[in-house]
Protein backbone atom coordinates (compact mmCIF):
# COMPACT_ATOMS: atom_id res chain seq x y z
CA UNK A 1 0.00 0.00 0.00
CA UNK A 2 1.38 3.37 -0.90
CA UNK A 3 0.97 5.87 2.12
CA UNK A 4 -2.30 6.77 3.56
CA UNK A 5 -2.77 9.90 5.38
CA UNK A 6 -6.48 10.89 7.24
CA UNK A 7 -6.79 14.36 8.14
CA UNK A 8 -9.60 15.65 10.06
CA UNK A 9 -10.58 19.05 12.08
CA UNK A 10 -11.32 18.62 16.00
CA UNK A 11 -14.40 20.51 17.09
CA UNK A 12 -12.95 23.64 18.74
CA UNK A 13 -16.31 23.60 21.19
CA UNK A 14 -18.27 20.92 22.99
CA UNK A 15 -21.58 20.83 24.98
CA UNK A 16 -21.60 19.67 28.25
CA UNK A 17 -25.11 19.80 29.61
CA UNK A 18 -25.38 23.70 30.48
CA UNK A 19 -22.06 24.60 29.43
CA UNK A 20 -20.49 25.40 25.79
CA UNK A 21 -16.84 23.69 26.57
CA UNK A 22 -13.54 24.75 24.64
CA UNK A 23 -10.37 22.86 24.80
CA UNK A 24 -7.21 25.07 25.33
CA UNK A 25 -4.75 22.50 23.66
CA UNK A 26 -7.25 22.94 20.13
CA UNK A 27 -7.01 26.73 20.65
CA UNK A 28 -3.38 27.15 21.01
CA UNK A 29 -2.53 24.40 18.10
CA UNK A 30 -4.23 27.44 15.53
CA UNK A 31 -3.31 30.58 17.54
CA UNK A 32 -0.12 32.23 18.77
CA UNK A 33 -1.21 32.88 22.67
CA UNK A 34 1.01 33.34 25.10
CA UNK A 35 -0.47 33.51 28.15
CA UNK A 36 -4.67 32.79 29.51
CA UNK A 37 -6.00 36.25 28.48
CA UNK A 38 -4.86 36.10 25.25
CA UNK A 39 -5.83 31.81 24.69
CA UNK A 40 -9.61 33.56 26.30
CA UNK A 41 -8.93 36.29 23.27
CA UNK A 42 -9.15 33.40 20.42
CA UNK A 43 -12.58 32.28 21.99
CA UNK A 44 -15.63 33.04 19.52
CA UNK A 45 -17.47 35.82 20.63
CA UNK A 46 -15.19 37.41 23.12
CA UNK A 47 -13.19 40.74 22.05
CA UNK A 48 -11.46 43.38 24.14
CA UNK A 49 -12.98 46.85 23.34
CA UNK A 50 -11.39 49.99 25.57
CA UNK A 51 -8.86 47.50 27.48
CA UNK A 52 -12.93 45.66 28.71
CA UNK A 53 -13.38 41.78 27.89
CA UNK A 54 -17.20 41.09 26.29
CA UNK A 55 -19.03 38.88 25.24
CA UNK A 56 -21.47 39.15 22.10
CA UNK A 57 -25.14 38.93 22.62
CA UNK A 58 -24.25 39.76 26.29
CA UNK A 59 -24.32 42.90 28.65
CA UNK A 60 -21.97 41.96 30.87
CA UNK A 61 -19.15 39.24 31.63
CA UNK A 62 -18.45 37.67 34.99
CA UNK A 63 -14.80 35.92 34.68
CA UNK A 64 -14.22 32.50 37.18
CA UNK A 65 -11.35 31.24 37.78
CA UNK A 66 -12.12 27.21 38.69
CA UNK A 67 -15.58 28.07 38.80
CA UNK A 68 -15.11 30.46 41.60
CA UNK A 69 -15.44 34.31 41.30
CA UNK A 70 -13.26 36.79 43.05
CA UNK A 71 -13.72 39.62 45.27
CA UNK A 72 -11.19 41.74 42.73
CA UNK A 73 -12.55 43.58 39.59
CA UNK A 74 -12.53 42.71 35.88
CA UNK A 75 -9.08 45.05 35.35
CA UNK A 76 -7.43 43.47 38.37
CA UNK A 77 -8.28 39.82 36.96
CA UNK A 78 -7.16 40.59 33.61
CA UNK A 79 -3.79 41.73 34.75
CA UNK A 80 -3.93 38.44 36.71
CA UNK A 81 -4.49 36.40 33.57
CA UNK A 82 -1.89 37.77 31.22
CA UNK A 83 1.04 36.41 33.75
CA UNK A 84 -0.48 33.18 33.62
CA UNK A 85 0.82 31.23 31.32
CA UNK A 86 -1.42 29.83 28.80
CA UNK A 87 0.40 26.15 29.16
CA UNK A 88 -1.62 26.42 32.36
CA UNK A 89 -4.94 26.26 30.93
CA UNK A 90 -6.76 23.03 30.77
CA UNK A 91 -10.23 24.39 29.06
CA UNK A 92 -12.28 27.47 28.96
CA UNK A 93 -16.34 26.97 29.24
CA UNK A 94 -18.81 29.93 28.60
CA UNK A 95 -22.14 29.97 29.93
CA UNK A 96 -24.45 32.41 28.37
CA UNK A 97 -26.92 32.26 31.42
CA UNK A 98 -24.78 31.32 34.45
CA UNK A 99 -26.41 29.17 37.56
CA UNK A 100 -27.10 30.89 41.02
CA UNK A 101 -24.60 28.73 42.26
CA UNK A 102 -21.69 29.99 40.51
CA UNK A 103 -22.51 33.29 42.57
CA UNK A 104 -22.45 35.33 39.67
CA UNK A 105 -25.40 36.51 37.21
CA UNK A 106 -25.55 37.20 33.71
CA UNK A 107 -22.88 35.82 31.66
CA UNK A 108 -19.88 34.13 32.61
CA UNK A 109 -16.84 32.68 31.33
CA UNK A 110 -14.85 29.74 33.72
CA UNK A 111 -10.87 29.68 33.12
CA UNK A 112 -10.09 26.09 34.05
CA UNK A 113 -6.57 25.84 35.36
CA UNK A 114 -4.77 22.55 35.04
CA UNK A 115 -4.02 21.31 38.88
CA UNK A 116 -4.00 17.43 38.53
CA UNK A 117 -2.01 15.82 40.58
CA UNK A 118 0.40 13.25 39.49
CA UNK A 119 1.81 9.94 40.85
CA UNK A 120 5.55 10.88 40.13
CA UNK A 121 5.85 14.54 42.00
CA UNK A 122 7.85 16.92 39.13
CA UNK A 123 8.90 20.42 38.97
CA UNK A 124 7.87 22.51 35.71
CA UNK A 125 9.83 26.20 34.68
CA UNK A 126 8.51 28.47 31.96
CA UNK A 127 9.92 31.78 31.13
CA UNK A 128 8.57 33.89 28.41
CA UNK A 129 7.99 37.48 27.37
CA UNK A 130 6.71 39.53 24.66
CA UNK A 131 7.78 42.85 23.01
CA UNK A 132 5.10 45.80 21.52
CA UNK A 133 4.99 48.71 19.66
CA UNK A 134 2.61 51.79 18.98
CA UNK A 135 4.01 54.49 18.65
CA UNK A 136 6.04 53.77 22.12
CA UNK A 137 7.60 50.69 23.06
CA UNK A 138 6.03 48.33 25.64
CA UNK A 139 6.51 44.71 26.98
CA UNK A 140 6.87 41.96 29.52
CA UNK A 141 8.20 39.65 31.15
CA UNK A 142 7.26 36.43 32.72
CA UNK A 143 8.56 33.68 35.02
CA UNK A 144 6.57 30.43 36.62
CA UNK A 145 7.62 27.49 38.16
CA UNK A 146 5.00 24.77 39.16
CA UNK A 147 5.08 21.44 41.33
CA UNK A 148 2.90 18.57 40.71
CA UNK A 149 2.78 15.95 43.79
CA UNK A 150 0.44 13.19 44.37
CA UNK A 151 -1.64 15.32 47.17
CA UNK A 152 0.02 18.47 46.44
CA UNK A 153 0.14 21.05 43.88
CA UNK A 154 2.03 24.71 43.58
CA UNK A 155 2.81 27.22 41.89
CA UNK A 156 4.30 30.35 41.93
CA UNK A 157 4.44 33.26 39.56
CA UNK A 158 6.16 36.39 39.08
CA UNK A 159 5.68 39.29 35.65
CA UNK A 160 6.97 42.61 34.95
CA UNK A 161 5.83 44.85 32.67
CA UNK A 162 6.25 48.43 31.32
CA UNK A 163 3.57 50.19 29.55
CA UNK A 164 4.32 53.49 27.71
CA UNK A 165 1.08 55.05 25.72
CA UNK A 166 -0.36 58.01 24.15
CA UNK A 167 -3.80 59.56 23.41
CA UNK A 168 -5.31 62.52 21.53
CA UNK A 169 -9.32 63.85 21.60
CA UNK A 170 -10.44 66.52 19.37
CA UNK A 171 -13.36 68.75 21.28
CA UNK A 172 -15.69 71.24 18.98
CA UNK A 173 -18.41 72.91 20.83
CA UNK A 174 -20.81 75.50 20.23
CA UNK A 175 -22.00 76.13 23.95
CA UNK A 176 -24.45 78.88 24.73
CA UNK A 177 -24.36 80.70 27.62
CA UNK A 178 -26.41 83.88 28.77
CA UNK A 179 -27.77 83.24 25.55
CA UNK A 180 -24.90 83.85 23.64
CA UNK A 181 -23.27 80.87 21.81
CA UNK A 182 -19.43 80.34 22.22
CA UNK A 183 -17.50 78.11 19.62
CA UNK A 184 -15.04 76.39 21.46
CA UNK A 185 -12.21 73.77 20.25
CA UNK A 186 -9.59 72.28 22.00
CA UNK A 187 -6.90 69.70 21.49
CA UNK A 188 -6.09 66.69 24.03
CA UNK A 189 -2.97 64.99 23.78
CA UNK A 190 -2.22 62.35 27.09
CA UNK A 191 1.25 60.10 27.71
CA UNK A 192 0.63 57.97 30.26
CA UNK A 193 3.80 55.42 31.56
CA UNK A 194 3.88 53.45 34.38
CA UNK A 195 5.51 49.67 35.45
CA UNK A 196 3.91 46.95 36.34
CA UNK A 197 4.85 43.78 39.17
CA UNK A 198 2.67 41.13 39.32
CA UNK A 199 2.89 37.90 41.86
CA UNK A 200 0.54 35.17 42.21
CA UNK A 201 1.18 31.92 44.61
CA UNK A 202 -1.23 29.07 44.43
CA UNK A 203 -1.52 25.80 46.44
CA UNK A 204 -3.91 22.99 46.42
CA UNK A 205 -4.09 19.84 48.55
CA UNK A 206 -6.62 16.78 48.36
CA UNK A 207 -7.28 15.76 52.38
CA UNK A 208 -8.76 12.63 50.46
CA UNK A 209 -10.47 11.51 47.70
CA UNK A 210 -13.42 14.29 46.80
CA UNK A 211 -11.85 16.22 49.87
CA UNK A 212 -9.55 19.51 48.97
CA UNK A 213 -8.27 22.92 50.12
CA UNK A 214 -6.91 25.92 48.40
CA UNK A 215 -5.24 28.84 49.19
CA UNK A 216 -4.16 31.70 46.98
CA UNK A 217 -2.04 34.68 47.36
CA UNK A 218 -2.27 37.72 44.01
CA UNK A 219 -0.35 40.61 44.45
CA UNK A 220 -0.33 43.57 41.61
CA UNK A 221 1.85 46.35 42.15
CA UNK A 222 1.82 49.86 39.29
CA UNK A 223 5.16 51.68 39.88
CA UNK A 224 5.90 55.20 39.16
CA UNK A 225 2.91 56.13 36.87
CA UNK A 226 3.35 59.20 35.47
CA UNK A 227 0.26 60.63 33.53
CA UNK A 228 0.94 64.37 31.04
CA UNK A 229 -2.07 66.07 29.28
CA UNK A 230 -1.35 68.94 27.58
CA UNK A 231 -4.49 70.70 25.83
CA UNK A 232 -4.32 73.35 23.35
CA UNK A 233 -7.44 75.90 22.09
CA UNK A 234 -9.20 78.79 21.53
CA UNK A 235 -10.37 78.99 25.01
CA UNK A 236 -7.71 77.65 26.91
CA UNK A 237 -4.18 76.29 27.05
CA UNK A 238 -4.14 73.61 30.05
CA UNK A 239 -1.29 71.36 31.47
CA UNK A 240 -1.87 68.29 33.98
CA UNK A 241 1.17 66.30 35.30
CA UNK A 242 -0.40 63.04 37.38
CA UNK A 243 1.63 60.78 39.29
CA UNK A 244 0.09 58.01 41.00
CA UNK A 245 1.18 54.31 42.01
CA UNK A 246 -1.36 51.00 42.95
CA UNK A 247 -1.10 48.34 45.37
CA UNK A 248 -3.68 45.25 45.02
CA UNK A 249 -3.53 42.24 47.76
CA UNK A 250 -6.09 39.53 47.68
CA UNK A 251 -6.27 36.25 49.57
CA UNK A 252 -8.17 32.86 49.00
CA UNK A 253 -9.24 30.27 50.61
CA UNK A 254 -11.68 27.63 49.16
CA UNK A 255 -12.98 24.17 50.92
CA UNK A 256 -14.60 21.40 48.77
CA UNK A 257 -15.57 18.34 50.14
CA UNK A 258 -17.02 14.48 48.89
CA UNK A 259 -20.16 15.42 49.97
CA UNK A 260 -21.00 18.23 47.34
CA UNK A 261 -20.02 21.16 50.24
CA UNK A 262 -17.94 24.13 49.16
CA UNK A 263 -17.09 27.22 51.73
CA UNK A 264 -14.47 29.69 51.30
CA UNK A 265 -13.46 33.18 51.96
CA UNK A 266 -11.71 35.59 49.77
CA UNK A 267 -10.42 39.00 50.87
CA UNK A 268 -9.04 42.18 48.56
CA UNK A 269 -7.06 45.32 49.64
CA UNK A 270 -6.88 48.18 47.10
CA UNK A 271 -4.84 51.64 47.31
CA UNK A 272 -4.49 53.74 45.32
CA UNK A 273 -2.80 57.55 45.81
CA UNK A 274 -1.73 60.02 43.06
CA UNK A 275 -1.13 63.31 42.82
CA UNK A 276 -2.15 66.21 39.92
CA UNK A 277 -0.27 69.15 39.19
CA UNK A 278 -2.75 71.59 36.83
CA UNK A 279 -2.14 74.52 35.08
CA UNK A 280 -4.65 76.48 33.02
CA UNK A 281 -3.44 79.54 30.92
CA UNK A 282 -5.96 82.14 30.64
CA UNK A 283 -6.12 85.32 28.79
CA UNK A 284 -6.88 87.03 32.69
CA UNK A 285 -4.05 85.03 34.02
CA UNK A 286 -3.18 81.55 35.22
CA UNK A 287 -4.68 79.11 37.35
CA UNK A 288 -2.82 76.53 39.39
CA UNK A 289 -3.67 74.39 42.00
CA UNK A 290 -2.24 70.60 43.34
CA UNK A 291 -4.66 68.26 44.44
CA UNK A 292 -4.00 64.64 46.56
CA UNK A 293 -5.99 62.28 45.36
CA UNK A 294 -6.37 59.25 47.56
CA UNK A 295 -9.12 55.78 47.39
CA UNK A 296 -8.54 52.48 49.64
CA UNK A 297 -11.00 49.69 49.67
CA UNK A 298 -10.88 46.66 51.18
CA UNK A 299 -13.76 44.21 50.00
CA UNK A 300 -14.53 40.58 51.86
CA UNK A 301 -16.45 37.83 50.49
CA UNK A 302 -17.97 34.59 52.68
CA UNK A 303 -19.68 32.01 50.69
CA UNK A 304 -20.79 28.44 51.33
CA UNK A 305 -22.89 25.87 49.15
CA UNK A 306 -24.31 22.68 49.22
CA UNK A 307 -24.55 20.39 46.06
CA UNK A 308 -26.52 17.25 46.02
CA UNK A 309 -26.72 14.65 43.31
CA UNK A 310 -30.96 13.35 43.70
CA UNK A 311 -32.00 10.46 41.52
CA UNK A 312 -33.52 9.91 38.00
CA UNK A 313 -30.66 13.00 36.86
CA UNK A 314 -32.01 15.69 39.46
CA UNK A 315 -29.59 18.09 40.75
CA UNK A 316 -30.24 20.60 43.88
CA UNK A 317 -28.02 23.62 44.86
CA UNK A 318 -28.22 26.45 47.46
CA UNK A 319 -26.08 28.41 49.70
CA UNK A 320 -25.14 31.50 50.87
CA UNK A 321 -22.72 34.84 49.18
CA UNK A 322 -22.43 37.83 51.88
CA UNK A 323 -19.81 40.39 50.18
CA UNK A 324 -18.68 43.70 52.82
CA UNK A 325 -16.89 46.53 51.56
CA UNK A 326 -15.32 49.68 52.93
CA UNK A 327 -13.95 52.34 50.39
CA UNK A 328 -12.08 55.19 52.12
CA UNK A 329 -11.47 57.89 49.30
CA UNK A 330 -10.51 62.34 49.15
CA UNK A 331 -9.56 65.02 47.29
CA UNK A 332 -6.85 67.47 48.90
CA UNK A 333 -6.78 71.03 47.53
CA UNK A 334 -3.72 73.53 47.75
CA UNK A 335 -4.83 76.43 45.27
CA UNK A 336 -2.19 79.51 44.48
CA UNK A 337 -3.53 82.78 46.00
CA UNK A 338 -4.65 84.23 42.89
CA UNK A 339 -6.24 81.21 41.47
CA UNK A 340 -10.23 81.07 41.88
CA UNK A 341 -11.76 77.87 41.41
CA UNK A 342 -15.06 76.68 42.91
CA UNK A 343 -12.93 73.24 44.37
CA UNK A 344 -14.25 71.31 47.56
CA UNK A 345 -12.18 69.30 49.55
CA UNK A 346 -13.26 65.76 50.23
CA UNK A 347 -13.19 63.11 52.74
CA UNK A 348 -15.31 60.53 51.94
CA UNK A 349 -16.46 56.96 53.77
CA UNK A 350 -18.69 54.54 52.13
CA UNK A 351 -19.62 51.03 53.76
CA UNK A 352 -21.64 48.62 50.67
CA UNK A 353 -23.74 45.57 52.19
CA UNK A 354 -24.20 42.64 49.79
CA UNK A 355 -26.47 39.53 51.20
CA UNK A 356 -27.12 37.05 48.89
CA UNK A 357 -29.01 33.71 49.57
CA UNK A 358 -29.72 31.55 46.30
CA UNK A 359 -31.17 28.13 45.33
CA UNK A 360 -31.42 26.44 42.04
CA UNK A 361 -32.01 22.72 40.48
CA UNK A 362 -30.90 20.95 37.45
CA UNK A 363 -32.36 18.23 35.11
CA UNK A 364 -30.48 15.83 32.53
CA UNK A 365 -34.20 14.35 30.84
CA UNK A 366 -31.24 12.63 28.56
CA UNK A 367 -28.33 12.35 26.79
CA UNK A 368 -29.67 15.55 24.58
CA UNK A 369 -32.04 17.89 26.91
CA UNK A 370 -31.07 19.07 29.83
CA UNK A 371 -32.35 21.67 31.98
CA UNK A 372 -31.21 24.47 35.28
CA UNK A 373 -33.52 26.87 37.09
CA UNK A 374 -32.58 29.23 39.84
CA UNK A 375 -33.86 31.87 41.96
CA UNK A 376 -31.36 34.18 44.24
CA UNK A 377 -32.48 36.79 46.51
CA UNK A 378 -30.64 39.54 47.48
CA UNK A 379 -30.63 42.62 49.87
CA UNK A 380 -28.27 45.12 49.04
CA UNK A 381 -27.05 48.16 51.33
CA UNK A 382 -25.40 51.54 50.22
CA UNK A 383 -24.85 54.33 52.60
CA UNK A 384 -28.64 55.14 52.95
CA UNK A 385 -29.77 53.38 49.73
CA UNK A 386 -31.08 49.72 50.39
CA UNK A 387 -32.92 47.40 48.23
CA UNK A 388 -34.42 43.73 48.36
CA UNK A 389 -34.29 41.95 44.55
CA UNK A 390 -35.10 38.75 43.16
CA UNK A 391 -33.18 37.48 40.41
CA UNK A 392 -34.26 34.23 38.43
CA UNK A 393 -31.92 32.29 35.60
CA UNK A 394 -33.28 29.64 33.52
CA UNK A 395 -31.41 27.60 30.76
CA UNK A 396 -32.63 24.68 28.21
CA UNK A 397 -30.01 23.03 26.06
CA UNK A 398 -30.89 20.68 23.46
CA UNK A 399 -28.82 18.39 21.23
CA UNK A 400 -30.38 16.79 19.07
CA UNK A 401 -26.88 15.20 17.23
CA UNK A 402 -23.24 15.93 17.60
CA UNK A 403 -23.77 18.46 14.95
CA UNK A 404 -26.34 20.84 16.60
CA UNK A 405 -26.69 22.17 20.06
CA UNK A 406 -29.28 24.69 20.97
CA UNK A 407 -29.15 26.79 24.25
CA UNK A 408 -32.50 29.21 25.29
CA UNK A 409 -31.63 31.21 28.52
CA UNK A 410 -33.13 33.76 30.70
CA UNK A 411 -30.87 35.20 32.78
CA UNK A 412 -31.25 38.96 35.26
CA UNK A 413 -28.49 41.06 36.35
CA UNK A 414 -28.04 44.04 38.68
CA UNK A 415 -24.77 46.37 37.55
CA UNK A 416 -23.48 49.13 40.67
CA UNK A 417 -21.70 52.00 39.57
CA UNK A 418 -17.87 52.41 40.55
CA UNK A 419 -17.29 54.02 43.91
CA UNK A 420 -15.36 57.15 42.60
CA UNK A 421 -18.70 57.57 40.26
CA UNK A 422 -20.84 58.08 43.76
CA UNK A 423 -18.35 60.52 45.17
CA UNK A 424 -19.19 64.16 45.43
CA UNK A 425 -15.73 65.11 43.71
CA UNK A 426 -15.05 67.14 40.49
CA UNK A 427 -11.27 66.42 38.65
CA UNK A 428 -10.06 68.70 35.81
CA UNK A 429 -9.07 67.36 32.10
CA UNK A 430 -7.89 70.72 30.80
CA UNK A 431 -9.73 74.50 31.25
CA UNK A 432 -12.53 73.39 29.21
CA UNK A 433 -13.36 70.00 30.61
CA UNK A 434 -13.89 68.81 34.26
CA UNK A 435 -15.27 65.30 35.80
CA UNK A 436 -17.65 65.23 38.28
CA UNK A 437 -18.97 62.70 40.70
CA UNK A 438 -22.77 61.84 41.28
CA UNK A 439 -24.00 60.67 44.65
CA UNK A 440 -27.33 60.39 43.62
CA UNK A 441 -26.39 57.29 40.41
CA UNK A 442 -28.00 54.42 41.37
CA UNK A 443 -27.45 50.49 40.29
CA UNK A 444 -29.23 49.41 37.33
CA UNK A 445 -31.12 46.13 36.61
CA UNK A 446 -30.77 44.17 33.33
CA UNK A 447 -33.16 41.33 31.86
CA UNK A 448 -31.71 39.13 29.14
CA UNK A 449 -33.03 36.54 26.77
CA UNK A 450 -30.98 35.15 24.08
CA UNK A 451 -30.88 31.58 22.25
CA UNK A 452 -27.91 30.16 21.03
CA UNK A 453 -27.30 27.71 18.12
CA UNK A 454 -23.78 25.79 17.26
CA UNK A 455 -23.23 23.93 14.11
CA UNK A 456 -20.64 21.36 13.54
CA UNK A 457 -18.65 22.68 16.89
CA UNK A 458 -17.72 26.11 15.80
CA UNK A 459 -20.13 28.30 13.69
CA UNK A 460 -22.46 30.55 16.12
CA UNK A 461 -25.50 32.04 15.49
CA UNK A 462 -26.96 34.11 19.11
CA UNK A 463 -30.43 35.77 18.94
CA UNK A 464 -30.67 38.12 22.12
CA UNK A 465 -33.18 41.15 23.71
CA UNK A 466 -32.17 42.83 27.09
CA UNK A 467 -34.07 45.50 29.14
CA UNK A 468 -32.15 47.49 31.21
CA UNK A 469 -33.57 49.39 33.65
CA UNK A 470 -32.36 52.30 34.84
CA UNK A 471 -29.13 52.01 32.76
CA UNK A 472 -26.10 54.64 33.82
CA UNK A 473 -23.63 55.70 31.73
CA UNK A 474 -21.01 58.67 31.69
CA UNK A 475 -22.42 61.13 29.29
CA UNK A 476 -20.79 64.94 28.74
CA UNK A 477 -23.13 67.77 28.95
CA UNK A 478 -22.50 71.55 28.51
CA UNK A 479 -22.79 73.78 31.59
CA UNK A 480 -25.63 75.75 31.96
CA UNK A 481 -23.81 78.12 34.26
CA UNK A 482 -19.92 78.42 33.20
CA UNK A 483 -18.02 77.57 30.67
CA UNK A 484 -17.49 74.11 30.83
CA UNK A 485 -18.05 70.51 29.28
CA UNK A 486 -19.08 68.45 32.41
CA UNK A 487 -18.55 64.10 32.08
CA UNK A 488 -20.92 62.70 34.57
CA UNK A 489 -22.80 59.49 35.01
CA UNK A 490 -26.22 59.52 35.24
CA UNK A 491 -29.09 56.95 35.14
CA UNK A 492 -31.47 56.98 32.09
CA UNK A 493 -35.04 55.50 32.70
CA UNK A 494 -34.34 52.35 30.47
CA UNK A 495 -31.75 50.68 27.89
CA UNK A 496 -33.52 48.24 25.33
CA UNK A 497 -31.01 45.96 22.89
CA UNK A 498 -31.50 42.94 20.29
CA UNK A 499 -28.75 41.33 18.16
CA UNK A 500 -28.22 38.50 15.85
CA UNK A 501 -24.39 37.81 16.06
CA UNK A 502 -23.19 35.00 13.60
CA UNK A 503 -19.62 33.84 14.08
CA UNK A 504 -17.88 32.23 10.85
CA UNK A 505 -14.32 30.14 11.36
CA UNK A 506 -12.72 29.69 7.89
CA UNK A 507 -9.32 28.57 6.65
CA UNK A 508 -7.97 29.83 3.72
CA UNK A 509 -5.71 27.20 1.89
CA UNK A 510 -3.74 26.20 4.79
CA UNK A 511 -3.54 29.62 6.24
Amino acid sequence: MKEVVVSGERPLVKADKRTLVYDAQVLSERTTASNAYESLLRLPGVMELNDELSLTGTKDMNILINGKPSSMNQDQLITLLKSTPASQVKQIEVMYNAPAKYRVRGAAVNIVLDNEKSPDPFWKGEVSGNSQRFVYANGDGNINLSYTGKKLSADINYAAGYRHKNSGMETDSHHTLHDKVYSIQQLNETEAKHGLHNVRFGLDYQLSEGNSLHTAYTGSFQAKGNTTTRSKGNYSDSESFRTSQEQMHNVNLDYTAAFGLNVGLDYTHFNSPSTQDFTNYLNTGKQHFLVDEKQTIDRWNVYAGQNHDLPQGWGLNYGINFTFAREKSGQLYQLDAETDLPVTNTDTHMREETYNFYAGTEKSFNDQLSMSLSLAGEYYRLMDYQQWAVYPTFQLSYQPSSEHIFQLGFSSDKAYPNYWELQDITSYINGYMKLKGNPYLRPSTDYTASLTYIFKGKYIANAYYSHVKDFFSQLPYQSPDELALVYQSINLDYEQNAGLPLIIPFSVGTW
